[in-house]
Formats: structure tokens, C-alpha cells, sequence
């Protein structure tokens, strides 16, 4: 082993130690952080996507012996570990890809940790999300790795990167539904390597039935779950509340004309009316941008609990015999038919509204939604596209397909979002380390050619 080779592995192993050492103490110093969603993980809902539930129930099997305090604990650092991995293997990936020195790879590993220092330092939350008990502290490492993967099978072509992208894409939207992201960024990487090593039509074959497999896989175990824990083989439910929830805050009076049920139209009315007294509607925010989207954000968990969720379960409690899949299962047939009947009327002032929110996540995936962060915000976007214009013309493919990759993440990720809820960071912030690695790689690879 050459002298070079020891210093580049004790390099890497000092690396990893510091990330390890940073998340592990953060959540020993500090301890886990609970959130209203924490409890429906922990007690297996019906209504979430079924991994973080799993993780968390193997946490209590494990070290549930200790306690409840114990054993949350435990999996704030075992995610904290999964975390300082997924930074670690995502530079080390790009070092071998770029060609990256020592120093160069401290600034890749620094912005691997922003949205950590963001969200404990600068958000009202003061916490990390991972030793938090949400799902998201397993979908942030977890895609960040899944990115990693994609990239490397972008740039190299090897077939065992791209399983296991799409291993982690299962993993992810097994998690959060909003991780369906990933399927069009498996096709586009795949594709991409199919113009660059010809046989279009048998490459893009294999990409969608490796997103079938994917797809198929987490059905499984979506309805697997729901069979041990239910008896009944069904997917989780609820996902539809979110439409409901954008096309109720942009609804009109007039819109009951289109209900043919009159439940359904009675339900209309009396939410649309508690929403009214509450001034929570979008025709009570200010004009300007800015003020919709805060007063969006603001208002929306209002809407979809106080008014949708709270005048669906007083409709429910006054149907017999509904256990609690019965009940989820009518939620999800009211949700529907509220929606079949607002969106021939309100799918485009909820189109609006989901425009508003782009803005919104763009922001927050480069920053935070801050007034004065704004102008700073889009001149971040304006260099990165330049700099992605100089590549692309000084063919530098490398820097190109990756910050191709970062912008098409970012824009799929903010859409999807968008159209179903706010744009707040913990829905964004998946993105804001690629989106810094690829800034900073162009910035390197534009400088050395100079």
C-alpha cells in the first residue's frame, strides 16, 4: 500500500468518524424530537405509508424493554447513523466520479449537513430531522443515497448502480408517498445512458419494468402490512385528503351547484362554512405573492383538520358499526366524491394556488422563505443555470448530467408538492445538498478550465 493510499483512506475514515460523531451527538445532546405526526407512526395508522411504522415497531421489539423514552432514543441515533452514512457515501461517490481533493471534498461533505444546521440553527423547529420521529428522517438519507446511486449509473453505466437506485426508490415511496419522485428520475437516468450507449428501445424497456417491479413491490408490502397488523389486505389510506384540502381552500358557494349527492353537498357546505367564519379561505390572503403563500401555508392544516377532518368524523359518528378500516374507508369515499365534484369548477383556481407554492418551493429548497432571501434565492438559480450553459458548451458531461439531475429533482419534487399541499421545507429541503454539490462542482470544473 503506497504511502498516498494510506493518507487518502485515513482521510475518508476521519471523514465518516466526523459526520458519525456530528449526528450522533446532536441526537445524545439533545435526545429525540417529537412531532404530531410521531404518534400515528408509532401506533401503526392505517393512514401512513407502512417502512417508518415498520422501523419504528422493530425499535420497540428491540429495545422496548427500556421504555418508551428508551427505545425513541434509540432510533433518533440509529437514524442519525443512517444519516451521517448517506453524507459520507454521497461524497465519496462524487470524489472518485470528479476527481475531487481533500478539500474539495469537505466543502461536497459541508453541503451534505445544510439542511441539518438550517433546521437546527435558523427554523423555528430547532431540530434535526434526523433524531426527530417522522419519516422524513429516514427519507432525507435515504434519497440522498438513492441520488448518489442515480448519478453514478448517469455518469459510469454500471447496471448494479441503477439496482440499487431502484431499491431505495422502493424503500422511499414505501415511506412517503411523495417519493413517487423517484420513478421519473430512474427513467431519465436510464434513458440518458441509452443515447450515450445507443439501444434506445431495450434500455427504456428495462427502465420501466424496473419501475413496475418497484411499483409492485410496494404494493406488497403496503397491503402485506396492512394484512398483519388489519386482516385485511389493503393499501394505506387518506392520500386523496390532500386534493380535497387545495380545492376546498380555493372553493366558491356556487361550486355546491355541482354536487348531485346532497351528503356530499351538505358536507360541502358545512365545512366550506366553517372555513368561511374562520377567514381561512384563499379570497381573505393578501395580493401580493409573498402574503398568499404564507397565509397558504398558514392556514391549510386548519382547513384540512378543524374543517374537512373534523365535519367528516362527526358525519361518521353517526353511521353504526364502523370499526377503524370501515372508517378510513368511507373518509377516502367522501374525499373522493368531494373531489369529483370541486375539480371540473376548481382545478383552476387550485392551479393558482399550486403555482403560488412552486415559487414557494424553490425557495426553500436553496434557502428558507424569508423576504430578504428571496432576490438571493433567484440570483443562486440564475448562476446555477449559467453555469449549467457553460458546461454543457464547454462539454463538460459530468458536471452537466449532474446538475441536470439536481434541477430536474428539484422541479419533479416541487410540482409534485405543489399541487397537493405547501411547499414547507421539510417536503424540500431532499434536494438542497445536490442542488449546492452541483453549484459547487460547475463553480470548480468553469474555474480549473479557466
Amino acid at each position: 500500500m503506497t504511502e498516498q493510499t494510506k493518507k487518502e483512506r485515513l482521510f475518508w475514515l476521519w471523514l465518516g468518524l466526523a459526520m458519525a460523531a456530528f449526528y450522533v451527538l446532536a441526537a445524545l445532546l439533545e435526545g429525540y424530537h417529537l412531532y404530531p405526526d410521531s404518534e400515528s407512526y408509532m401506533t401503526l395508522d392505517i393512514s401512513r405509508e407502512p417502512l417508518y411504522s415498520l422501523f419504528l415497531a422493530l425499535m420497540r421489539l428491540l429495545f422496548g424493554r427500556g421504555g418508551e423514552s428508551f427505545w425513541l432514543q434509540a432510533a433518533a441515533l440509529v437514524q442519525s447513523l443512517v444519516t451521517a452514512w448517506a453524507g459520507w457515501y454521497f461524497v465519496r461517490r462524487c470524489a472518485g466520479l470528479f476527481r475531487l481533493r481533500g478539500g474539495e471534498a469537505l466543502l461536497l461533505a459541508l453541503c451534505t449537513l445544510l439542511p441539518a444546521l438550517l433546521c437546527r440553527f435558523f427554523a423555528n423547529r430547532r431540530a434535526m430531522y434526523s433524531y426527530s420521529i417522522i419519516s422524513e428522517s429516514l427519507a432525507f438519507p435515504l434519497f440522498l443515497a438513492f441520488f448518489t446511486f442515480l448519478l453514478a449509473y448517469a455518469l459510469r453505466g454500471r447496471k448494479r448502480d441503477l439496482a440499487r437506485a431502484a431499491v431505495l426508490a422502493f424503500l422511499l415511496i414505501s415511506l412517503r408517498k411523495q417519493m413517487y419522485i423517484t420513478l421519473p428520475l430512474l427513467l431519465l437516468a436510464a434513458l440518458w445512458r441509452a443515447v450515450r450507449a445507443g439501444r434506445l428501445l431495450l434500455r427504456a424497456g428495462l427502465a420501466l419494468l424496473t419501475c413496475a417491479a418497484v411499483l409492485l413491490a410496494n404494493s406488497l408490502l403496503d397491503r402485506g402490512f396492512n394484512y398483519a397488523v388489519r386482516g385485511e389486505a389493503l393499501r394505506h389510506t387518506g392520500d386523496t385528503r390532500f386534493v380535497t384540502t387545495m380545492l376546498l381552500y380555493t372553493a366558491q358557494p356556487e361550486d355546491a351547484e355541482g354536487f348531485q349527492d346532497a351528503q356530499l353537498r351538505g358536507l360541502f357546505e358545512e365545512i366550506l362554512r366553517r372555513a368561511d367564519e374562520e377567514r381561512l379561505l384563499r379570497g381573505y390572503a393578501p395580493a401580493d405573492w409573498f402574503g398568499r403563500s404564507l397565509f397558504f401555508m398558514n392556514h391549510y392544516d386548519f382547513i384540512q383538520f378543524n374543517c374537512l377532518r373534523d365535519t367528516v368524523t362527526a358525519h361518521l359518528e353517526q353511521t353504526e358499526g364502523l370499526d377503524e378500516t370501515a372508517a378510513a374507508l368511507e373518509r377516502d369515499r367522501l374525499y373522493n366524491g368531494l373531489n369529483a365534484a370541486l375539480l371540473p369548477t376548481g382545478w383552476t383556481r387550485a392551479l393558482g394556488t399550486a403555482a403560488d407554492s412552486f415559487a414557494m418551493g424553490l425557495v426553500n429548497t436553496a434557502a428558507a422563505m424569508k423576504r430578504p432571501l428571496i432576490p438571493a434565492t433567484a440570483l443562486l438559480y440564475a448562476a446555477f443555470l449559467a453555469l449549467l450553459v457553460v458546461c454543457i458548451r464547454r462539454r463538460r458531461e459530468d458536471e452537466a448530467v449532474l446538475a441536470c439531475l439536481a434541477l430536474a429533482a428539484i422541479l419533479g419534487n416541487v410540482a409534485l408538492v405543489s399541487l397537493t399541499i405547501f411547499c414547507q421545507p421539510r417536503y424540500t429541503l431532499y434536494n438542497m445538498p445536490v442542488f449546492y454539490a452541483a453549484l459547487l462542482l460547475m463553480l470548480r470544473g468553469t474555474v480549473k478550465k479557466k
